[in-house]
């Protein structure tokens, strides 16, 4: 038995991740965060999604964004479906977008 042989177009194979990760240990508060990043077979990265914990967006989230995130927020600070259709149509689609779709 053999695989089929296909061509790959590398630029547009991606690997997407999310990890929670807790801010302020120093502090002793511990809030948890998510980040969602991705990066294509050809190493091109785009700029990480970031999810705080918040019934409100706090407008001091986006002071010190040195990478650009994007920034929203849920009850608990993790991703959820709606947050992940969010990411896939205003983060994914538009910035790895080809002409001929």
């Amino acid at each position: 038995m053999s695989c089929p042989s296909f061509e790959s177009n590398y630029q547009n194979i991606w690997n997407m991740d999310e990890k929670g990760i807790q801010m302020g240990v120093e502090s002793g508060d511990r809030e948890l965060v998510t980040i969602i990043e991705a990066v294509s077979a050809t190493g091109r990265v785009l700029h990480p999604s970031v999810i705080y914990k918040g019934a409100h967006r706090d407008l001091s989230w986006g002071k010190e964004n040195p990478c650009h995130a994007s920034i929203s927020h849920s009850p608990n600070g993790w991703t959820d479906q709606e947050l992940g259709l969010k990411w896939l149509q205003k983060d994914f689609e538009p910035k790895t977008r080809t002409d001929g779709y």
